[in-house]
């Protein structure tokens, strides 16, 4: 597991279950403006979306809370350009603005998510 996976894992820890594992995630806002604040600031506003061994999740915040999640091969994640979309268990899509540079770990979190 990666460094930037560990990181994932620990914040999340209290929101997973005992034998769920980070394989993929990224960090990203619901609004373009949100991305232009200083990157210490980021984890306060943004949504986290993960791929866990179990199920795939988009966190609020700071990972205070889920906002929607799935088990695998029941909802879906997707990429268009610089948004992530996230279709879990309510029904409801999901956009998130990832921006520029975040294309590879966002193709990897929408393999581990729909697998």
């Amino acid at each position: 597991m990666g460094s930037r996976l560990k990181i994932y894992q620990r914040r999340a820890r209290k929101l997973l279950n005992p034998d769920e594992q980070v394989i993929a995630a990224v960090h990203g806002h619901q609004s373009f403006l949100l991305m232009l604040l200083p990157e210490w600031t980021h984890y306060f506003f943004g949504r986290m979306i993960v791929a866990t061994n179990q199920r795939g999740i988009m966190f609020g915040p700071g990972f205070r809370k889920i906002v929607d999640e799935f088990q695998l091969g029941q909802g879906h994640v997707r990429r268009d350009g610089m948004h992530m979309y996230f279709t879990g268990a309510s029904g409801i899509e999901e956009r998130v603005f990832i921006g520029l540079g975040r294309g590879r770990v966002a193709d990897k979190v929408v393999a581990a998510a729909n697998s």
